[in-house]
């Protein structure tokens, strides 16, 4: 099962996805568009904030013969559901790794809106936490290249959960950085910023 979280309460959206497989943690950003290729055993949840675009995520995942269960549920709360041994948390964010393709949120972004949103970040993502098993992974993800709501989010939590240890991430076959618990990707040739980090909790 796949669950995709969003929040009423923020212009952004957040994807939170579950799987009670063990896959490859894949970053996943654009709204409506789920993984290229998911293995066909999946079957995701998707639920963006904007209503207009649940048509455009039940198209893809008709077209990818994928099955999907939509949840709204505000991420900064506990979430009921049963515990599973993998979630990608794409958290909202300020999309700063995402200049190249959106040069207009370099006219809105303010230092206001980072430390806002880090924040948030840092509510939601024990929450995400709290849905893994022992022995279970947890992959935190944004398309944002900002310290604070990258490598800051995930060394807090860290800190304050010694019940999870980060791991190193497959190869990507895309030029990235070591940044503290995670990797951030190099926005070159037509790749964005994404800061992804990868979490085992213990067994």
């Amino acid at each position: 099962l796949q669950i995709t979280v969003t929040l009423r309460s923020l212009p952004s959206s957040v994807l939170l996805f579950v799987f009670s497989l063990s896959v490859f943690p894949l970053p996943v950003c654009s709204l409506g568009h789920p993984p290229p290729h998911p293995a066909p055993h999946l079957l995701p949840t998707v639920h963006p904030l904007e209503r207009q675009l649940h048509e455009a995520a039940r198209q893809n995942l008709q077209r990818l013969g994928l099955k999907a269960e939509f949840i709204t549920h505000d991420l900064t709360r506990p979430l009921d559901v049963p515990k599973s041994n993998f979630v990608l948390l794409d958290a909202p964010c300020t999309g700063s790794g995402t200049l190249r393709s959106h040069p207009e949120i370099k006219l809105r972004l303010t230092p206001q809106d980072v430390t806002e949103l880090s924040e948030l970040q840092g509510r939601m993502l024990p929450n995400a936490a709290d849905l893994i098993e022992p022995g279970g992974v947890l992959v935190y993800s944004v398309c944002s290249v900002t310290p604070q709501e990258g490598p800051e989010v995930v060394q807090n939590f860290v800190n304050a959960h010694p019940e999870f240890m980060p791991e190193e991430l497959p190869p990507l076959d895309i030029p990235v950085l070591r940044e503290g618990p995670g990797i951030m990707t190099v926005p070159l040739d037509g790749v964005d910023g994404f800061y992804i980090a990868r979490l085992r909790r213990k067994s």
